[in-house]
């Protein structure tokens, strides 16, 4: 019982930068959290911290948007304009998903670009995976370990590679049972 109150008590402050978070969220070890912006965590997302430590940043005007049952293992997750995951997608440790390149090539004082990123619903990411801006990875979509994803991901489909390229279609997700 007191666990159980340690724990919610040290996930409300973990979270007290979050502007909504769900039930049921579970945190192990400690996450970075930087929000200037709108992040909102979905019901029974997990945010692990025990192989590297999850890092969520949200710049000023942007936002940040976690579905509900999520697990998300020491992932970094930067959003200068706008990054949306969807429901029951995993991200693996070490994976970078950035929406914008933060300041310009040839000014670094100037803004660089940016462009929304979306992880539509049932979408797993593999170890050190980077996902740059503007990119949409469709529903039930794999990335394998390694790999950079510079355009849209079909759905159902596998990709690998320097830049991320089709490997395999998938079998489709189902919610059903049967």
């Amino acid at each position: 019982m007191f666990k159980q109150l340690w724990n919610r008590a040290k996930n409300r402050w973990y979270l007290s930068s979050v502007n909504r978070w769900g039930d049921g969220i579970l945190l192990l070890k400690r996450p970075s959290i930087e929000n200037k912006g709108l992040l909102t965590i979905g019901d029974r997302t997990q945010i692990r911290s025990d192989i590297h430590r999850s890092r969520l940043a949200v710049q000023p005007g942007a936002q940040l948007v976690i579905g509900d049952d999520c697990w998300i293992n020491g992932a970094m997750i930067a959003a200068t304009q706008s990054v949306r995951i969807g429901n029951h997608c995993r991200l693996a440790p070490f994976v970078h998903i950035m929406d914008g390149d933060f300041h310009d090539l040839q000014d670094r004082a100037l803004p660089g670009e940016s462009a929304p990123v979306v992880l539509e619903d049932h979408v797993k990411v593999g170890t050190r995976v980077i996902i740059l801006k503007g990119v949409t990875v469709h529903r039930g979509a794999a990335i394998a370990p390694g790999a950079i994803v510079t355009k849209d991901v079909p759905p159902d489909t596998l990709v690998a590679g320097v830049p991320a390229k089709p490997i395999k279609k998938l079998e489709a997700y189902s919610d059903s049972l049967i």
